[in-house]
């Protein structure tokens, strides 16, 4: 399949629709660093526009007050696991007991539950992986079909760039809450892809 492939319960989300002029902009939360989130917000405040985050559990007991603002501001959001341990090294408990921690903090903090959007830490998967996540009620596991690697914080025209250059309708594309120029990169390709006619969609809306 195109957009998703069934693995056992579970829908494998890589993009959209191919033909759709639809992007999804999404932005994981993973460590102890929120740099670059409050600026990330105010761009897609500025532009209309409507995210996905996925968001650790740690982060957000971290960052409760921006993990709330999220939320209010219409973003959607996403389990990217408790502790963002590679999923490679863990077994199908261990699994399954940092995804579910995870759900129970989002949930307490932001009064949202992340069902049934799951994101896997780095983008590892596994078979116990899989089953943990399918097991906790989350039938959609987001991978991404663009990943500038803005973490590293190159310069914005080279976030920029990377982004472009692989382009097409139904792109999911990975940015993150702490790269330095991932604002800036950001308000960049929503106003060029805007003027493309680009629509900009949560994942719930894309797929």
């Amino acid at each position: 399949m195109n957009k998703k492939s069934l693995i056992g319960h579970v829908n494998f989300i890589v993009h959209g629709n191919r033909e759709s002029k639809q992007i999804a902009l999404t932005y994981d939360c993973d460590d102890y660093d929120y740099m670059a989130v409050p600026q990330i917000l105010y761009i897609l405040r500025k532009n209309s526009v409507k995210a996905t985050f996925f968001l650790t559990g740690m982060w957000v007991e971290k960052f409760p007050t921006l993990a709330m603002q999220i939320v209010i501001e219409g973003h959607q959001i996403g389990n990217h696991s408790y502790e963002h341990c590679h999923p490679e090294e863990m077994y199908y408990d261990e699994s399954k007991k940092d995804i579910e921690k995870a759900e129970k903090v989002i949930e307490k903090i932001t009064g949202v539950n992340p069902k049934p959007f799951f994101r896997a830490p780095y983008g590892e998967w596994s078979q116990y992986i899989l089953k943990a996540s399918n097991d906790c009620g989350y039938m959609y596991n987001v991978c991404w079909s663009i990943d500038p690697s803005d973490w590293k914080s190159p310069p914005t025209k080279t976030i920029v760039e990377r982004v472009f250059k692989k382009l097409k309708g139904g792109d999911i594309v990975l940015m993150h809450g702490h790269g330095k120029n991932t604002a800036a990169a950001s308000d960049f390709i929503i106003s060029t892809l805007k003027s493309r006619k680009f629509e900009f969609k949560k994942i719930s809306e894309l797929i």
